[in-house]
């Protein structure tokens, strides 16, 4: 399974050479995951256009992969340093519990860079999923999550933060995905 994943990801990297892209890696002892993230020529005034995915495996043997489209931006003048991002995401796994899940989430979050402090990132990100669009063994899906980071090159970024990804299932007592603490980086390239 993990290695379908991987020979996946490989494909998708090497077909879009030619687009704008970010790479995010966060690890702690108990969970790994990878997101890359495209951004297509386009994006409006607006804001700008984000295709992403990702894979997330414990050492529980949970594997949640995830597909999304998002738009972010910067919330206006009023507050220089403030980024927001709306969209959808497509989240679909098989947790240790044995549990099979289909969820399509509105996903939001919030970034905030300090004018004075430009390099330091706080970010904040949710993804929700109610019954109406959790399917298979799921009944609702939350993910959600806090960053601090710091941009220490142009094109690379470290941070830490803290998640919680969890599965409502009817009948049982919630499957707990992934939680805790974390550090990561994140490459432009």
């Amino acid at each position: 399974m993990l290695l379908r994943w991987v020979l996946f990801f490989a494909l998708v990297v090497s077909s879009l050479a030619v687009q704008g892209r970010s790479l995010d890696v966060n690890l702690n002892n108990d969970t790994a995951q990878f997101n890359l993230s495209i951004f297509p020529a386009g994006s409006t005034r607006f804001g700008e256009t984000q295709i992403g995915m990702g894979l997330l495996y414990t050492t529980d043997d949970d594997y949640v992969g995830s597909v999304g489209i998002m738009v972010v931006g910067q919330t206006g003048s009023g507050s220089p340093g403030l980024d927001a991002g709306v969209g959808l995401r497509l989240f679909g796994g098989n947790t240790e519990k044995d549990n099979d899940f289909l969820s399509v989430t509105l996903s939001g979050l919030l970034n905030y860079s300090p004018p004075t402090l430009d390099r330091l990132k706080v970010g904040v990100y949710i993804d929700y999923s109610p019954r109406i669009v959790t399917f298979m063994d799921g009944d609702s899906f939350i993910h959600y999550g806090l960053r601090l980071g710091y941009q220490i090159l142009q094109q690379a970024q470290v941070y830490v933060g803290y998640r919680n990804m969890e599965l409502d299932v009817p009948g049982k007592a919630d499957d707990s995905i992934s939680e805790g603490a974390f550090i990561g980086m994140a490459f432009d390239f």
